[in-house]
């Protein structure tokens, strides 16, 4: 295992986050990197963090910890942190570490940690064995209408953020509303394929088909270029 492992911290229940933290602050090479109330807060986190391993809720306002896992490209590894003990063979079908029930204690918080220190010894083997990573996916689970869609990243022409909503705007005139602010719709979109040319938009390059002025055609549509988007979307386009 790394000399020091990052950790994240998703429950809606403060003492819950509160009772995790000191069992890890009492451990040498434990770094906690943040706190979320819900697993919405943490996709920037995530993104902007590299993160080993996440104690995770499952019961959470907006999205419960089992559906945001499926929609991570990239899990960090999974401690389950939760009241109900019905959801265990689920959460280990997801390559969960651990599922811890609470209350939580102290030895049982230990047990979880090393099995944590296992499964990372695991996997930095495996790598070095391997000599490379596996590839990204080509596709994101989402949630709509209380059920996980498979959304293919090469569908996607465009997204629009509508106040606490995002809208997908797919090929052949299909569109799907996500019940999530597109900063966090964004952070699990690929970076190198889709860029923002606008506070409200997030367009893939690929679907791009001309530039008018202050404005970006995708087929038949136009969206606007905002002022702080402009050099970043033209340097991603290789235009100079």
């Amino acid at each position: 295992m790394t000399s020091r492992t990052n950790c994240l911290i998703i429950d809606d229940e403060p003492l819950a986050r509160s009772l995790i933290k000191t069992f890890l602050l009492k451990k040498t090479g434990f770094t906690i990197i943040g706190e979320c109330t819900n697993p919405t807060e943490a996709y920037e986190l995530l993104s902007n963090n590299k993160i080993d391993v996440i104690f995770l809720d499952i019961q959470m306002p907006v999205i419960s910890g089992i559906d945001f896992l499926r929609t991570l490209k990239h899990p960090a590894k999974i401690i389950f942190t939760t009241a109900h003990s019905n959801f265990a063979a689920e959460a280990f079908n997801l390559d969960a570490v651990d599922y811890i029930v609470k209350p939580i204690t102290e030895e049982r918080f230990e047990q979880a940690l090393e099995k944590l220190r296992i499964a990372l010894l695991t996997n930095e083997s495996d790598d070095d064995k391997a000599g490379l990573t596996s590839p990204a996916p080509d596709y994101i689970f989402l949630k709509t209408d209380g059920r996980l869609v498979k959304v293919q990243f090469d569908e996607v022409l465009y997204l629009e953020a509508l106040k606490d909503f995002t809208k997908l705007y797919l090929k052949n005139d299909k569109t799907i509303l996500v019940g999530e602010h597109l900063k966090a719709v964004e952070n699990l979109f690929p970076a190198a394929d889709f860029i923002r040319p606008h506070r409200s938009y997030l367009v893939s390059l690929k679907a791009i088909t001309g530039i008018f002025g202050n404005t970006i055609e995708i087929g038949k549509t136009q969206l606007p270029v905002g002022g702080n988007y402009r050099e970043q979307l033209f340097r991603a386009l290789n235009i100079r």
